[in-house]
Parts: C-alpha cells; structure tokens; sequence
C-alpha cells in the first residue's frame, strides 16, 4: 500500500494510546466469506451479538448460506507472521541526502503447518482456493482476534481480510517425522490496523468451536 507523501492536515499530532494486545501462539483459524452476499459484510453487531458469546457464533458454525463460518478441528503447527516488504525509491546520487523515500509496503503472510492429516482434510481446505476469505485467530489463551470498525469504541467485528490462500503438497515424512502440508494465505497492508481481541465470556475458542 503506498503511504500519504503529504502528511497530515491535522492541527496537530495524535497522542500515542498505551495498551496491550498479545496474539500468542495462533492455535486454530475460522474462515469465513468476506460476504454473506452481494455486498453485505459478513460481521458481528457487538451491541447485539457480541462475539464473545457462543450463541453468536453458533448460528455461524450451523449455517448453510455465505454466513457459515468453519473452524480447523485440528491445532496447526509453526504459526509465522511475516511482515510486508518495504518499498523504497531512490537513495546516493538520487534523493536528498541519499536517503531513500519510504513508497510503501508490500502485503504480509501467514505461514503455518497442518501436520499429519489425512488426504480428505487437504482436500477440503484447498477447496477454499479463490474464496474472498477473511480469517479469525485462536490463540493459545481460548481468545478470538478479529478486526473491528474502529480502535475506540468499536461497535463491528468480523474477520480479517486475507488473499490467496493456498496449501503445498505434502513433505516431510519419514521414519522419525511426520508428514505435513504448509497452508499460507497473504495479509493486506494495515491488516492490523484495528485488530480486536475478543474473550469469551461463556466458553473457551481454543475447544468451544467446531462444525
């Protein structure tokens, strides 16, 4: 995404909020149709139905229309974040000072492993191929990361955009290792822009959620 060369029309600079959100180990995924249909968003009221109560998300799970939403049934392995690539133009003999001009960044990636699984789960998981997806994350402490409308008193969550998943082939198998697929999927500059952490009040994401 390429960055505002102009600055800010403010009157003056944004203070800095102090918190802290800690995704931890990624655990399971939910996908979910970025759509319902046409245009509608595929989002939770949080007023109405907040994503921390199972009875949101069980009509999801339940679904047979563009609302259902499905969880891996099994713990992934080796969760990694990659962060965008940096774009940058010019540099000595080019731009003042010789310091490149920061352009923008390039999208970023999730990589993970599915170990072990029998060929039908692959099936079934490269059958999301082409989908508009977005995707929810479980960490390893039952909480669910979203993204929200807005940082300060969001009133929507949904799941975060991603592009192009995709799943390898299988590798890895031998005497002493198990065999794996790589699923990966591409995450738009600024996906983490209004990341929302939801903790369930009546059950645990980690092992409350299934299809």
């Amino acid at each position: 995404m390429l960055t505002n060369f102009c600055g800010s029309s403010a009157a003056s600079l944004t203070a800095i909020s102090n918190g802290c959100l800690q995704i931890g180990e990624v655990r399971k995924l939910i996908f979910q149709r970025k759509y319902s249909s046409g245009t509608t968003l595929n989002e939770l009221t949080i007023a109405s139905a907040n994503p921390n109560l199972i009875a949101s998300w069980t009509p999801l799970l339940t679904a047979v229309n563009g609302t259902k939403a499905i969880v891996t049934p099994f713990e992934i392995d080796n969760p990694v974040f990659e962060p965008g690539q940096v774009y940058e133009e010019g540099g000595p003999g080019e731009t003042a000072g010789g310091i490149p001009k920061f352009v923008g960044f390039g999208p970023g990636k999730f990589t993970c492993k599915v170990t072990a699984r029998v060929s039908k789960t692959i099936e079934e998981l490269r059958k999301l191929y082409g989908e508009d997806l977005t995707v929810h994350l479980i960490n390893g402490f039952g909480r669910i990361i979203m993204s929200a409308d807005a940082n300060s008193s969001p009133t929507k969550a949904r799941g975060i955009d991603i592009k192009e998943l995709k799943v390898s082939g299988r590798q890895g198998d031998a005497i002493n290792t198990r065999g794996f697929n790589t699923l990966e999927f591409y995450l738009p500059d600024g996906w983490d822009n209004v990341l929302y952490e939801v903790t369930p009040s009546d059950f645990n994401a980690l092992t409350g959620l299934a299809n």
